[in-house]
């Protein structure tokens, strides 16, 4: 029998589970650690469903007939990052030395995954959602902008400031700016006639006309460098707080 540590990931990665850090590294938050007969078989078991989040293994040891007695132990261990049942928050990335550093000591050998993070990376790009292309455009975006852009996920990049969020996604042939109205998650943002209003005048210095939906309004560019003034200038008014009404 087996010890496993593994991750659930979203497809488009705006879960709670993954997030995407300054560098472009995918980081999960929670892990599971649990026990199997068979890794591959338990995997797959794992990954049978039609929901955008899939489930791979990034560790393991062979622990024989003490994997019971083993894997309570390591529960107890961990009980004050357990976040539910087999669950274990990992938010500053050190659960897999912890485990690794414990195996060790107690003298189980290791079963030799891939230490290749890209082989990660290219599992969650294989999922369904969103093109290879298009995730490797937005990784682009935040490599050639690291200061502009600090967060993003598959299709978007973005910067967040004192929650009001503001958005760039390139389209096939054409970018998407948004920005969330204030206090959207309380009120729709077509009953913010300010907030509507201070945008229509912010797109209209570049001949815009933005578009508003159930929280937030966006402006649609064609061309990468306006796209990008287009996106500081809303950044400007957000971070300074004009924005916010």
């Amino acid at each position: 029998m087996y010890i496993y540590l593994g991750i659930y990931y979203h497809s488009r990665h705006k879960g709670t589970l993954c997030v995407v850090d300054e560098n472009g590294e995918y980081l999960t938050l929670e892990k599971k650690i649990g026990k199997t007969i068979d890794l591959a078989s338990r995997e797959n078991s794992l990954n049978r469903t039609k929901s955008p989040i899939g489930y791979t293994m990034i560790r393991a040891w062979q622990t024989g007939e003490q994997t019971d007695q083993i894997e309570l132990a390591i529960h107890d261990l961990l009980d004050n990052v357990r976040s539910e049942g087999e669950w274990f928050n990992d938010d500053d990335d050190s659960l897999s030395d912890r485990l690794g550093s414990f195996m060790n000591r107690m003298g189980y050998p290791e079963v030799k995954f891939s230490d290749d993070t890209e082989d990660l990376v290219e599992k969650i790009d294989k999922t369904p959602g969103v093109p290879a292309a298009t995730i490797e455009e937005h990784r682009t975006l935040k490599t050639k902008y690291p200061s502009l852009f600090t967060n993003g996920g598959k299709d978007f990049v973005s910067n967040n400031n004192n929650d009001i969020n503001v958005y760039l996604s390139k389209k096939k042939k054409s970018f998407n700016i948004s920005v969330n109205s204030p206090d959207y998650k309380n009120s729709p943002c077509s009953g913010n006639a300010e907030f509507q209003k201070k945008l229509n005048d912010l797109a209209g210095e570049f001949g815009l006309s933005p578009v508003f939906n159930a929280k937030s309004g966006y402006v649609k560019v064609e061309e990468e460098d306006m796209a990008i003034k287009v996106f500081e200038r809303l950044l400007k008014e957000v971070t300074e707080g004009k924005m916010k009404i």
